[in-house]
């Protein structure tokens, strides 16, 4: 059965396998595929490295350690790959082989001024596209001294989450 669109009566489908064949992971439940796709980009887990970004479990992650194993008789290359959480520093562990695919977020470095602290949240304005919005307290007590009405901040932006990464000036 060929992949993608089949014409029968008039009607189209969309074969099952089209998204295996081309290689593309499967849709994530916490996005829309397409939403998801814009966020992040398939690469080998052979090409990654420390201190590259990859997606796991939905979250973006710094890769910390990775170590690569080499094939058996039968076997392929394993790849074991720690990494911490951006968001929540978690550390988070995954095998994969070494010729399979992983998501690595697209981070977008961004400025922002900071409008008020409420509460544990921030609100920020970007200052290209002027919106405002709301993101958390920052962990780090350097950053969360600094932080006050009118301080210029860096923030990144990645899958769909903003985190203040530090100040600046």
């Amino acid at each position: 059965m060929p992949i993608g669109f089949v014409c029968a009566q008039n009607q189209y489908r969309v074969s099952q396998t089209s998204f295996l064949d081309k290689g593309e992971p499967y849709p994530s439940s916490k996005l829309g595929w397409d939403r998801r796709r814009k966020l992040s980009k398939p690469v080998d887990v052979g090409s990654l490295k420390i201190g590259h970004y990859i997606v796991v479990d939905g979250e973006p992650c710094k890769i910390v350690e990775y170590e690569k194993s080499k094939p058996g008789k039968h076997g392929a290359a394993k790849a074991r790959i720690v990494a911490i959480s951006v968001t929540t520093g978690a550390k988070k562990s995954v095998i994969s082989p070494v010729d399979a695919r992983a998501e690595v977020p697209m981070i977008e470095k961004r400025t922002g001024q900071v409008l008020a602290l409420v509460g544990n949240n921030v609100q920020i304005m970007d200052m290209e596209s002027y919106e405002t919005f709301e993101t958390p307290m920052p962990e780090k007590e350097e950053i969360k001294s600094k932080l006050a009405t009118g301080v210029e901040v860096e923030y990144w932006q990645m899958l769909g989450q903003n985190k203040i990464m530090r100040t600046k000036g």
